[in-house]
């Protein structure tokens, strides 16, 4: 608490030196003109998505942020589309106060244990970011972030935190004030998310929602935005390909014990379909994802374990490879902020491999499960899946892409997927045969 007061007051002292030291400057002048500094002080308090985790609710959470950005004028067609954006990286400390967090699992019995961890400790973030507005007046705007980076955890190894490095978003909305030529000031209603991605069990990851109070110095006053007259955006079609190898440990427990420590198993999403290029900063995808998933073989195991035990309620099948495969629907938006792109999905299962040699057939329900499915599944499969992340453009033609990609099913994770991919422009190149 006293080193968040202390960076408190730091804000706070900047803030008042840079009002007694503002002035006008010559943006020509200065290589900065268009960067600034803002520093922020939050108040959290924490979302327990189980029931065994309501305690969290009585803990708080207090951040320190500092960002450094850059201001676009409008230079480029993506910057005018959406009203002048920022863009930059940041630094987050956050102080946890969670004393006691309990952690339940089992032991080699298979006989519930209940442990205590001293504390989650506290959290060290740094990435990106980007900062738009839904409006922006002479006076204030109303603003939005985007975050994306890694969080450190020193004290990791609980039920929340399982990895010293994990992956950390964030995204706030709220009012923006303009108190001088140099000086803003914010309010900011924010949500942050801080987990592996399923790379280290435990994974329940630490969610936190709250208020933010944020202070803006641009270092050489403000830009005066330009809007230009551009050419009408050619629409164009692709054929996309891409390949999302990952790795997880498994939430499956075989006796009592989850299985998947400390051995990794592998994922794997190969996609093929069309990618609609429609306007500057809109883009959308439909296709196939052809999977597959190691975790698989775990609940062939499992059900191994419960035939021996004489509590196997279907028939028991015996593993193959191919029992790992998925097949499915997919189709996906993107938003463009010049070359990165973020990505929002929804996949439906076609068909699994586990159905391979049996006479059992796939259900169709949206979210549930057939008694076979529940069995030889991965744990927490449905029907569809969720897919959030990004994308980074590159190449001569823009036309590569690398990302990131969080495949979940019904709000848990089931791996990270690391995308490469490309997008072929054969529909121009039969065109132009004609």
């Amino acid at each position: 608490m006293k080193r968040f007061l202390l960076l408190s007051f730091l804000v706070i002292s900047i803030t008042s030196f840079s009002l007694a030291q503002e002035k006008a400057q010559d943006n020509s002048k200065n290589k900065f003109s268009q960067w600034y500094i803002e520093p922020a002080i939050r108040y959290g308090t924490y979302i327990p998505f189980v029931e065994r985790h309501k305690y969290l609710a009585e803990s708080h959470q207090y951040n320190f942020d500092l960002h450094v950005g850059y201001q676009t004028t409008g230079k480029k067609e993506w910057e005018q589309c959406f009203n002048f954006p920022s863009y930059g990286f940041f630094f987050r400390y956050e102080h946890n106060t969670i004393d006691s967090a309990k952690y339940e699992h089992r032991d080699a019995n298979g006989l519930p244990v209940t442990e205590y961890i001293n504390t989650i400790g506290d959290c060290y973030s740094v990435g990106g970011f980007i900062n738009g507005n839904f409006y922006r007046g002479r006076n204030w705007s109303f603003d939005y972030d985007i975050l994306a980076g890694l969080s450190f955890w020193p004290k990791y190894g609980n039920e929340f935190i399982g990895s010293l490095m994990n992956v950390h978003l964030g995204i706030d909305v709220g009012p923006t004030f303009r108190i001088s030529r140099n000086m803003d000031l914010g309010l900011r209603f924010w949500f942050a998310h801080s987990s592996n991605g399923a790379i280290v069990l435990p994974n329940h990851g630490v969610n936190v929602y709250g208020y933010q109070l944020n202070c803006r110095y641009n270092i050489n006053g403000r830009e005066e935005f330009t809007r230009s007259e551009w050419e009408p955006f050619k629409k164009k079609t692709y054929i996309f390909l891409s390949e999302a190898p990952g790795f997880l440990q498994t939430n499956t427990k075989r006796n009592g014990e989850i299985s998947g420590e400390p051995g990794y198993y592998f994922s794997n999403t190969f996609r093929v379909g069309v990618s609609r290029h429609f306007h500057p900063i809109f883009r959308y995808d439909v296709g196939l994802d052809l999977c597959y998933t190691g975790e698989t073989k775990v609940k062939y195991l499992q059900a191994k374990d419960e035939y021996e035990a004489g509590i196997l309620n279907i028939p028991l099948c015996e593993y193959r490879p191919i029992n790992s495969m998925h097949v499915a629907a997919s189709a996906m938006f993107e938003i463009l902020y010049n070359k990165v792109a973020f990505c929002i999905g929804v996949s439906y299962y076609l068909y699994h491999g586990i159905y391979n040699g049996t006479d059992e057939k796939k259900s169709w329900a949206l979210s549930g499960t057939s008694p076979f499915e529940s069995q030889y599944l991965p744990s927490a499969y449905t029907n569809y899946y969720e897919r959030l992340g990004f994308k980074y453009y590159f190449g001569k033609k823009g036309n590569q892409f690398v990302g990131a990609f969080m495949k979940v099913h019904k709000a848990s994770i089931d791996y990270i997927e690391w995308t490469y991919g490309i997008n072929l422009d054969v529909f121009r190149q039969f065109k132009a045969q004609d």
